[in-house]
């Protein structure tokens, strides 16, 4: 499975002043979805093959390598990324390096 770890470059944090978090997702005038991801460590799985197919495969790839303790997550932030006529990914976040 092709995947890539990353981390986030965001300053922003659940704290800063906030009165809610996470803030609500908005759209631009173009439709497209914004939403804030907290800064972080996350691992990205890209899906492969039909829909809705290739993203229940792709959860239950992350599920069993979670069961063999290759993954440390930390439950945070999970999240799909649907792109127009590309395959979806996955992220899910990882646990601080130690």
């Amino acid at each position: 499975m092709p995947e890539q770890r990353w981390n986030t470059t965001s300053s922003s944090s659940p704290n800063a002043g906030s009165a809610a978090w996470p803030p609500a997702p908005r759209t631009t005038p173009n439709a497209t979805l914004v939403v804030r991801v907290p800064a972080g460590r996350y691992l990205r799985v890209r899906t492969e093959g039909p829909l809705p197919y290739a993203i229940v495969d792709g959860w239950a790839t992350i599920w069993a390598a979670e069961d063999r303790g290759e993954l440390d997550r930390a439950y945070a932030t999970d999240f799909e990324v649907w792109p127009a006529g590309r395959q979806p990914e996955i992220y899910v976040s990882l646990r601080p390096a130690r």
